[in-house]
């Protein structure tokens, strides 16, 4: 009879880790524990690893031997052993291709040589079978489906606002991040639908979290029991993967900001020229080729990684060079004249405006108007779905406004903006006006106010100043340029 109640107890993952030719299959398969290895009709087979006579059906065996821990079986012994282990109740360990059952004997022994110090060996194994798919180039993903695969349990990656970086396996993604939504505890266990979940948020300090860069690692199984992060199996997987996030975003989070000091540089009157052209030519541009700009965002838009991988993605199809970063709390985008331009604009967040094509560092600040003046006026057209808008698009007016420059554009709607300010609630109003397209309804609708209210002021106006229409849309995106310049 075999001992049942004394020795060691071990993981099947853990054998796995031992010897990566073994594949553990069935639902929480990895996480099974057994005592040790024997053979069909050596005595009680209870909690322990069993290989079945030669040449019995699979599935005849898992009947005889329901007791066990698992069934050993190697290649050729059944032709589909993801079939067996689905419909089975006892997992499966399935031997690969060239793997024998002295091999698999000598990976139990070493097993059991690593007691009692299993805990330990477990989390450095881990580490070491883990740490190749950092060499990936999605470390991310690979690295979850290799603890995926060595564990039996499904792994999610979500951001911390519950975007899915990464997954290996059914964890239905959309569900645990609406369950995990307004979470104030860094870990909960979550029960949907068939899966039972673990949920830790991790981060690499104290205030990770309150900007953003943090992460939610989700384990689940199809079980009544949630899975146990605990594991030193599971914290060593958790550690690597915290280090490859962090660091990738720290890189992430520098070359943003190298970039951004470029693109500032470009926009400004007094920076550097020849500083920022060197800048530019070591990251792929040339300096015969022409430029585009793009303005893109509200001033309420923050860092996300995945714009920048996005439109990185769209510039490498097209093989293009690229600049991303940000500008007075906007994104921007420089690239080369290239048919994409429209695609690249399509992945920044709206609305976008794109600068007439130009040549040379010394057209940068001009670049940087149009393409706000083409932003803007995108952003009125967002009430027909005008995502971005190419400032070569934009009405005379417009184009105006950018080429007058700030100093001319200030000085040629001085006069109306003093006279706007001698009228009560003046700048509300005519702002409100030129945005309803002059419809004094539809701007007295929006203000809370009568009809006649607005036609006083406009009359107030008119006694105060001479002025045409045209000349109020330059006065209101001389104020939103203004503001786009705080």
């Amino acid at each position: 009879m075999l001992p049942q109640q004394h020795g060691p107890e071990m993981y099947l993952a853990d054998l796995a880790l031992v010897e990566p030719r073994l594949k553990i299959l069935g639902r929480d398969a990895g996480a099974t524990v057994f005592r040790g290895l024997c053979s069909e009709g050596d005595g009680d087979c209870t909690q322990w690893l069993v290989f079945p006579h030669g040449g019995s059906p699979p599935r005849a065996a898992i009947q005889r031997l329901q007791p066990a821990a698992g069934l050993v079986f190697l290649a050729g012994e059944t032709e589909e052993p993801d079939a067996v282990a689905a419909s089975a109740s006892t997992p499966i360990v399935w031997g690969t291709e060239g793997i024998t059952r002295r091999d698999i004997r000598s990976a139990v022994d070493r097993l059991l040589g690593r007691q009692p110090n299993l805990q330990a060996w477990r989390k450095l194994q881990t580490t070491a079978s883990l740490s190749q798919a950092l060499m990936s180039p999605t470390p991310e993903s690979v690295l979850l489906a290799r603890y995926s695969s060595m564990s039996g349990d499904a792994i999610l990656l979500l951001d911390q606002d519950g975007h899915v970086i990464a997954s290996a396996g059914l964890l239905p993604a959309r569900s645990v991040a609406r369950a995990l939504q307004r979470s104030e505890d860094s870990e909960q266990v979550l029960r949907v639908g068939r899966w039972s979940a673990s949920a830790r948020l991790v981060f690499a300090s104290a205030g990770s979290r309150a900007t953003g860069r943090a992460w939610w690692i989700i384990r689940g199984r199809q079980s009544d029991t949630a899975p146990n992060l605990s594991e030193p199996a599971f914290v060593a997987f958790q550690e690597l993967l915290l280090g490859l996030l962090t660091a990738r975003q720290n890189f992430e989070y520098s070359q943003m900001a190298d970039a951004s000091t470029v693109l500032s540089g470009l926009c400004s009157e007094s920076a550097d020229k020849g500083e920022i052209e060197s800048a530019l030519a070591s990251r792929g541009f040339s300096h015969r080729a022409h430029l585009r700009l793009m303005v893109a965002g509200t001033a309420n838009d923050s860092y996300r990684s995945e714009t920048v991988s996005e439109s990185a993605d769209v510039a490498a199809r097209y093989g293009v060079p690229l600049l991303v970063g940000y500008r007075k709390g906007r994104t921007l985008a420089l690239t080369t004249e290239s048919d994409a331009v429209e695609a690249i604009a399509a992945t920044l967040p709206g609305p976008v405006g794109i600068s007439s094509r130009f040549l040379g560092i010394g057209a940068g600040p001009l670049a940087w108007r149009e393409a706000s003046v083409a932003a803007i006026v995108a952003e009125r057209k967002g009430l027909i779905g005008a995502h971005s808008l190419a400032f070569d698009s934009c009405g005379a007016v417009e184009r105006a406004a950018a080429l007058l420059g700030k100093q001319g554009l200030a000085g040629a709607v001085s006069g109306l903006d003093s006279a706007i300010k001698t009228i009560k609630n003046g700048e509300e109003v005519f702002t409100e006006l030129e945005s309803a397209h002059f419809s004094i309804p539809r701007a007295a609708k929006n203000l809370g106010v009568h009809p006649n209210t607005v036609r006083n002021r406009m009359e107030e106006l008119d006694n105060a100043v001479d002025f045409q229409h045209a000349d109020l849309v330059l006065w209101a995106l001389w104020r939103r340029l203004a503001i786009r310049e705080l």
